[in-house]
């Protein structure tokens, strides 16, 4: 009988133990829960960003074209106008 009890009473110690350890470990993984969280938080905001700088540039990319085709246009005329000047 006392070995049943002697037994029993390392059962408990150890199943305390372990709960010990799964109170700890449960808190580390809700605290690495939280953080990931975080993480994609912070990652969708930064898409987010990197997403509208793209659209920015692509932006000013076609205004930069479009300045650019107005200016060859433009010189294209002044050329003509100065030609015609000349044969004058």
């Amino acid at each position: 009988f006392n070995k049943c009890v002697s037994r029993n009473k390392r059962l408990r110690e150890e199943i305390d133990g372990l709960r010990g350890e799964r109170v700890t470990f449960e808190k580390v993984y809700r605290k690495i829960e939280k953080e990931l969280r975080e993480k994609k938080k912070q990652m969708a905001l930064v898409i987010e960003q990197s997403n509208h700088a793209y659209e920015q540039r692509d932006k000013a990319q076609l205004e930069v074209a479009a300045i650019e085709r107005l200016n060859r246009k433009e010189e294209g005329a002044y050329h003509q106008q100065m030609s015609d000047l000349t044969e004058e």
